[in-house]
């Protein structure tokens, strides 16, 4: 039986109940006789109006449909109105983009990071917009393995040195803008395998022990030159709980042309006559490296 959409129009065969053309439930359709198919409209209906040749039927009591059934692909449910739901789409890439600027801070990173990809996954069930979503779980991904990453280097750094990623970058500031702690005018009593020696330091730059003579200058570790020689130094002195610009590092350049490093951990409050420390080791293994005491003494305060 032929019968006429009342949403599209169009006369067709009601073999499912729904029209072909636009998925319509035909069920509240007009019938149409066969000899009112042709006709440029149809009369003796109620309500109808005229539109290109086809008669379009007008009913305040009929029911809509939705979009819910696709004719063509019945499957696939519609949402309505042709419109997705965003929320957890964005609420993802949000939260990545948050995790990401937050590397800096494992922890608070990975809670956004976990945040982004469970609403990417909710968004892909849910079929809402992939793109926000897939974004999110990518980023977040790459952030929540940078954030491990960095998580794991502060707890082997915290163990070791006592501090973390951060606080190293914060200590090398430190050196940067500070610089060291300067030992001058001032006669250090330094530890020489069993004995000791005496190393003075003139206001001048000038230098001499019991043995050598020449010139002097203060050093950190962000010293180009003096960083090969005293790196081991200064890791070992952070793992003792010393920061950076707490070691102090003296190159003596000899008259006789050679150059030596002695390196002291020197407390922030220091004066001159303060006990400090000398860092005694050699090579890489910080086991055999140890502080032992220097003492200074004013330089107008020595004599022999």
């Amino acid at each position: 039986m032929k019968e006429q959409c009342f949403i599209c129009g169009s006369v067709v065969e009601d073999v499912s109940g729904i029209c072909p053309v636009c998925g319509a439930v035909l069920g509240r359709s007009t019938q149409v006789n066969p000899a009112d198919m042709n006709m440029g409209g149809t009369t003796g209906q109620p309500n109808n109006a005229m539109n290109g040749g086809q008669a379009v039927y007008q009913n305040p009591n009929m029911g809509f449909n939705t979009g819910a059934y696709n004719y063509q692909n019945p499957n696939m449910t519609l949402q309505p109105n042709g419109k997705k739901k965003v929320v957890f789409s964005i609420l993802s890439i949000v939260f990545a983009v948050i995790g990401v600027l937050t590397v800096c801070f494992p922890v608070v990173s990975l809670i956004f990071c976990v945040a982004s990809i469970v609403f990417g996954i909710i968004a892909l069930v849910k079929k809402q917009i992939k793109v926000p979503a897939v974004l999110g779980i990518v980023f977040s991904g790459i952030a929540g393995m940078i954030s491990v990453v960095m998580l794991c280097l502060n707890l082997i750094m915290m163990a070791t040195v006592g501090t973390d990623v951060k606080g190293i970058f914060q200590q090398s500031f430190d050196v940067l803008e500070e610089g060291c702690i300067e030992l001058t005018n001032v006669v250090l009593e330094v530890p020489i395998g069993t004995g000791a020696d005496y190393l003075i330091l003139y206001a001048d730059g000038r230098y001499s022990t019991s043995g050598d003579s020449g010139t002097y200058r203060c050093v950190s570790y962000a010293d180009e030159t003096a960083q090969f020689y005293i790196k081991n130094q200064t890791m070992f002195a952070m793992m003792q709980g010393y920061e950076m610009k707490n070691l102090t590092a003296i190159e003596l350049t000899s008259n006789s042309g050679g150059t030596s490093y002695y390196c002291f951990v020197v407390p922030e409050t220091y004066v001159p006559g303060d006990t400090i420390y000398y860092v005694d080791g050699t090579g890489d293994n910080y086991t055999s490296y140890n502080l032992r005491t220097a003492t200074t003494i004013p330089l107008s305060d020595f004599s022999y």
